[in-house]
């Protein structure tokens, strides 16, 4: 890179040695362009490094507007440590000041679901993953799919996902996220309703003629 600049700053140094010290063309390559072409680098050195400095800034600024940024390194050793609590505690405090960011409280509800076995809790926790203002469709949908598989297979309540699935139907309405979320809120209808219904039936069953107890 250097000898690139020294293409440029070469001739520039002979130019100024024959106008600054009256000396000749061929003595001011020599003696003030090895200077003008380390300057040239310099300037030119710091410029791209600002450049990509601004560059990462934009695309992965501090703050709240950059999702995924920063790791979970943190958390993550005090769960292997198994210091649950702790982890708890820390991933508690980054979805807190990381509004934006769906990761720490993806990995809460991974914890309550896995480790702590606590899965009502676990369902809070990807409620408010999906709730995560920007957070893109493929991703949204992710989380929706773990959470309706948490509700039904595991807890045996798939209504319990309907309000995070309501909120991707009216946050996505007219996309390819929407209308899936719309059909799982009718099949949970739908399901939930003969749910009821073979109850009912079964109550009836057992029943004593003429309702005799």
């Amino acid at each position: 890179v250097l000898a690139i600049w020294s293409g440029v700053g070469l001739p520039i140094g002979g130019a100024l040695g024959v106008l600054l010290f009256e000396s000749s063309y061929s003595v001011g390559i020599l003696t003030v362009g090895p200077i003008v072409s380390l300057a040239i680098w310099a300037v030119a050195r710091t410029l791209t490094r600002r450049s990509g400095y601004a560059a990462a800034q934009l695309f992965t600024p501090a703050g709240e507007s950059t999702p995924f940024r920063r790791t979970l390194s943190q958390e993550e050793t005090l769960i292997v440590r198994g210091r649950l609590e702790d982890a708890v505690e820390a991933l508690t405090a980054r979805a807190r000041d990381c509004p934006h960011d769906p990761r720490p409280r993806l990995r809460l509800a991974e914890l309550y679901r896995d480790e702590i076995r606590d899965l009502e809790e676990a369902v809070v926790w990807y409620r408010r993953a999906a709730a995560v203002p920007g957070l893109a469709p493929e991703n949204a949908r992710q989380v929706l799919r773990e959470l309706l598989e948490l509700c039904d297979d595991r807890l045996g309540r798939p209504e319990a996902a309907l309000p995070a699935l309501r909120m991707a139907a009216d946050r996505h309405a007219g996309t390819r996220l929407g209308v899936w979320a719309g059909q799982e809120i009718r099949a949970i209808r739908a399901k939930s309703a003969a749910d009821r219904g073979t109850r009912e039936i079964g109550s009836a069953a057992v029943r004593p003629p003429g309702g005799a107890r």
